[in-house]
């Protein structure tokens, strides 16, 4: 078979041809870094590219969700010490009033002031955080605590104290034990089984305030929560005909009650330092997961610097080599020109 000078320079110019768009990936490799340029270029390399970013968004969510959390936990925290130290302080309160020394006038001061402590109290459980009222449970959209026309405390339509909701009935929905235990699942990486959420699976962000104030009563029809034991002793501090005795007699039951409601009320919050130390402890993970991650999209999706420029530096040569070895070797004429 006959070699033509023609037939040279066709093979010649698909090999340089081939030789620049060597060069020229190669080029771009070198300052943009990245292993390939479409997923058919490397289909293992962009597999595992996009399993890795997938991942990263995920782990990106995750983080996001307990930001949001910690935020929430972090401003629960805080309501819930303002409300500790409002508890205290009616305590005080009480036994300054509950002695001889104490006149008419002193009880209903101290009367005013319990008044006082639990507007600010009501005021503090319909705390919000961003758009979500913190202590409704699962219904966040809706204030949680209002009162009756008694002035009676509700918790989502639900007297604290009898459990019936405004027209005194028993609720055909949930009872406020159902709504002491109301849960509001997210998902901060702990995985979500079956496509469902479980306790075992996600986070419990729900906080509802009767779970930290009380709800019932005990077997002497005297109040566990908190509001309600200062409105009933409210009451009592401004009956003027009550001698120090009989004050002190009625007010006993009340005041053991508030003294039991506050040790419940504590114990609860303490749950508050538990979840934002859990939640804390989990970003931890996921952000040592978010940098594991990083470098293994740079060892999937990125070439190494110094190969870059290697790889570009030995395409670069090799295609001025053939430009070199075309100008030497193929001599072309007037006849290759003709033919």
């Amino acid at each position: 078979m006959r070699i033509t000078t023609q037939m040279m320079m066709s093979r010649y110019r698909s090999d340089v041809s081939d030789a620049f768009a060597s060069m020229n990936i190669a080029m771009r490799r070198a300052y943009d870094y990245r292993a390939f340029e479409k997923p058919s270029d490397s289909p293992l390399a962009a597999a595992q590219t996009f399993q890795v970013h997938w991942e990263a968004r995920l782990n990106a969510d995750y983080r996001n969700n307990i930001s949001n959390l910690e935020g929430a936990n972090t401003t629960a925290d805080h309501v819930l010490q303002q409300i500790a130290t409002q508890i205290d302080t009616a305590k005080e309160k009480i036994n300054s009033v509950v002695t001889d020394t104490a006149n008419a006038q002193n009880r209903e001061d101290i009367a005013n002031e319990l008044a006082s402590i639990r507007q600010s109290m009501l005021s503090e459980l319909n705390s919000k955080y961003a758009d979500s009222y913190l202590f409704g449970g699962s219904n966040a959209g809706t204030a949680p605590f209002t009162l009756d026309a008694d002035g009676n405390l509700l918790y989502r339509g639900l007297n604290v104290d009898t459990g019936l909701d405004k027209d005194g009935k028993v609720p055909t929905a949930a009872s406020l034990e159902d709504l002491a235990k109301d849960h509001v699942y997210v998902d901060i990486g702990l995985g979500i089984e079956s496509g469902a959420a479980t306790g075992q699976s996600a986070f419990d962000s729900a906080m509802p305030g009767i779970r930290y104030v009380g709800y019932g009563t005990d077997e002497n029809g005297v109040p566990k929560n908190v509001f309600s034991l200062l409105k009933d002793i409210e009451g009592y501090l401004k009956d003027d005909s009550a001698s120090v005795s009989e004050l002190v007699e009625k007010l006993n039951p009340y005041r053991d009650a508030l003294q039991s409601a506050e040790d419940t009320f504590i114990s609860s919050k303490t749950d508050i330092g538990a979840r934002g130390n859990f939640l804390e402890e989990t970003d931890s993970y996921l952000e040592a997961i978010g940098e594991n991650l990083s470098e293994k999209d740079n060892q999937v999706e990125y070439v190494d610097f110094e190969d870059a420029i290697t790889s570009f530096s030995m395409q670069q040569y090799c295609y001025l080599a053939s430009l070199q070895v075309g100008s030497k070797v193929l001599q072309t004429s007037l006849m290759d020109y003709l033919r």
